[in-house]
């Protein structure tokens, strides 16, 4: 399933406003009810996320070095 520019920087605002309300917290109990969230997979979407935008972007973060041997 390709994914449009678009449609990546709404799924990455979505979450980074996810990220933001869930911060601190690990886990949440009320009654029988129950939820632990992953920050950790939260972390790595979005970072996926922000490096398909990059490569559709054009903006890439490979570096190339240039040296000389001799004179």
């Amino acid at each position: 399933m390709a994914e449009t520019l678009s449609d990546l920087q709404a799924e990455l605002e979505t979450l980074r406003a996810r990220r933001t309300k869930i911060a601190g917290i690990r886990s949440t109990a009320f009654s029988d009810q129950s939820t632990a969230f992953d920050h950790e997979s939260l972390d790595r979407r979005i970072a996926d996320i922000e490096q398909q935008i990059a490569r559709l972007s054009g903006a890439t973060s490979t570096r190339y070095a240039a040296s000389r041997k001799g004179a």
